[in-house]
């Protein structure tokens, strides 16, 4: 029941001078008045009025006090009971306690000021009452609500999990063939962007050539920066619904929160536990949590690091951190500030060692479908026009593949252009 604006306060007696008396007394406080002379017709007023506080006279022909008060008590138990009476009567004081389950129990004549605070108190007893039970319904709905979203979260993780058991299982460890998986499965979120998991990995693998990685170190930051939105899918969509700066403090931490996410999906790919690892580190600060003097640099791995700018630069590129439309220089320079607290200055001393054009959109030149060959390999990662993963660098081309890959055009009505060369790579 909603709180009123304005209580009301019912006193019944059939002494017409004594309810002028109450009339007189209280007509300034803060608070409506109803008056009755009878047990009957206050039953009607309440019937017609909302009311919080009732005074009853003992002693009434007809209906009394006790009487009255047990019918309030039944049928409206919210209401604030109060007897006024100089019935000295003992027993009919009990019976009153009794039936009506009275409140507060005040003989005539009464003390003006006593008889206000009663009211008073009365009234506040049912204003927190009230709020009570309001606050308890607002607390049980939000807790149906978190119930609810809970249980979403957890079938949606389920479910995406279950999916890439049976991919895993499916696949039967070939490596390549499950990153291909992965990565769709992100993409073909619509709320998700692939060219923006392709930026960053592209970016991943330049920073980790400039800062001469292994081939292996390089090839697990390329695939953490492909799977750097794999997390998104175990939260709210909410979360990556709008930039990173507006969201308030406790949301930024739960969109940080895909990590854990990140860690479940990957976990039954134990050959892809450094990527992991990687993208387990993407959201930690160079040089520790704000307000810490404590550096945890060397908790980190150079990958994390290494994700950490790549994601940021193409964050802000994008309009993923805020909605400022900002030039490759003008990231640099937001970057450099926060060389050595947010970011590796090594890896920011690699990013501006990395050409501006690299940064671009540079058209596909290459082969096309009929001009491939057997044992031609693949140079770049080949997707569709809506960044679906086709095929992944080092692939060797097969009669068997290239005929799916014109299969493929086919189907989509499109056309590839195929870095590929003769140079044997070999599968990695």
């Amino acid at each position: 029941m909603k709180t009123p604006d304005t209580f009301t306060v019912l006193c019944v007696d059939d002494e017409k001078n004594i309810l002028s008396s109450l009339k007189r007394l209280l007509f300034r406080e803060d608070y409506e008045l109803l008056f009755a002379t009878s047990g009957a017709e206050g039953l009607e007023l309440l019937k017609k009025h909302s009311v919080q506080v009732v005074i009853s006279d003992m002693k009434m022909p007809n209906m009394n006090g006790a009487e009255f008060l047990e019918h309030v008590a039944n049928t409206y138990p919210d209401t604030y009971r109060m007897i006024l009476s100089g019935f000295a009567d003992l027993g009919a004081t009990i019976d009153a306690v009794n039936k009506g389950r009275i409140h507060r129990f005040l003989q005539k004549p009464w003390d003006n000021d006593l008889l206000k605070k009663a009211i008073d108190g009365g009234l506040e007893h049912v204003r927190l009452k009230l709020q009570n039970e309001q606050l308890q319904r607002k607390l049980s709905a939000q807790n149906q609500q978190l119930e609810q979203f809970n249980e979403q979260l957890e079938k949606k993780v389920a479910l995406r999990t279950k999916q890439i058991h049976v991919a895993l299982k499916k696949m039967n460890q070939q490596h390549r063939s499950l990153e291909k998986v992965l990565y769709n499965m992100i993409n073909i979120n619509p709320k998700l962007d692939g060219s923006f998991a392709r930026n960053v990995s592209d970016l991943c693998r330049r920073l980790a050539k400039k800062l001469k990685l292994e081939e292996a170190q390089e090839r697990a930051v390329g695939l953490a920066g492909a799977f750097c939105e794999m997390g998104l899918m175990g939260i709210d969509p909410f979360l990556y619904s709008k930039p990173f700066n507006e969201l308030n403090f406790e949301q930024q931490q739960e969109f940080t929160k895909q990590v854990e996410a990140t860690k479940m999906i990957l976990a039954p790919a134990e050959h892809l536990h450094d990527v992991s690892n990687i993208l387990s580190h993407q959201f930690l600060p160079f040089a520790g949590r704000e307000g810490s003097d404590e550096p945890i640099y060397d908790s980190i791995s150079l990958g994390g690091r290494i994700l950490k700018v790549a994601r940021d630069y193409w964050s802000l590129a994008q309009q993923k951190t805020q909605r400022v439309v900002m030039s490759h220089s003008q990231i640099l320079n937001h970057m450099q500030k926060s060389k050595g607290s947010k970011y590796d200055p090594a890896v920011i001393e690699a990013l501006f060692g990395i050409d501006e054009k690299l940064f671009e959109t540079v058209a596909n030149t290459g082969l096309k479908s009929e001009a491939l060959e057997p044992g031609l390999v693949l140079n770049k990662n080949l997707y569709t026009p809506d960044h679906l993963l086709i095929l992944p660098e080092g692939h060797q081309f097969t009669e068997a593949s290239i005929e799916r890959l014109k299969q493929i055009e086919k189907t989509k009505e499109i056309t590839f252009v195929i870095d590929a060369t003769k140079t044997e790579k070999g599968e990695q």
